[in-house]
């Protein structure tokens, strides 16, 4: 993940990946798939929660550092020129992984994070793991929402039928 340099508060991480970017991407598109993913994360509410959670100021910056990093690798790959990714050894194209990735949710992140502690080898890659890990949650997230969908559907069908009124 990116360390970025603050000058009057703004980072200048932009500035050092336009590299990684197609000519078809601007600052201003990259600023706006930043912005859009912070609402889906809620990044607001979700900085609120760090500031109140944690003790000491030193804790509260690091985990917002980390959470600034979090929104910039995951816009990097969405404003990647790259026509293909490559997700545990299957190849993905560009728009399938940058669809998945503006599906992320806070809840998807926090259970990457939850995930990454758990691994017991040392990550070579942490960027590649999380962008491969939080494709597969939103992916399995979205899995999960529909069987609960199907499981409910299921039970008012054999509860009420069709009618939607109690057998008798």
């Amino acid at each position: 993940i990116y360390q970025s340099k603050e000058i009057d508060g703004q980072s200048d991480v932009i500035e050092n990946q336009l590299d990684m970017f197609s000519d078809e991407f601007n600052i201003e598109q990259y600023e706006q798939y930043k912005q859009l993913i912070k609402s889906n994360i809620e990044y607001k509410q979700w900085i609120d929660d760090i500031v109140i959670y944690n003790e000491t100021e030193k804790e509260t910056n690091a985990r917002i550092t980390e959470l600034d990093q979090i929104v910039t690798v995951i816009t990097d790959e969405v404003c990647s020129s790259a026509k293909s990714i490559t997700i545990q050894g299957q190849k993905y194209s560009h728009e399938t992984v940058k669809k998945e990735l503006l599906k992320a949710n806070r809840q998807a992140i926090q259970a990457v994070l939850d995930q990454m502690t758990r691994v017991d080898k040392p990550v070579k890659n942490v960027r590649k793991y999380f962008i491969s890990a939080l494709f597969n949650e939103v992916r399995a997230g979205q899995f999960q929402h529909n069987q609960e969908n199907r499981q409910v559907d299921y039970m008012i069908l054999r509860d009420f039928g069709n009618g939607g009124a109690a057998n008798v």
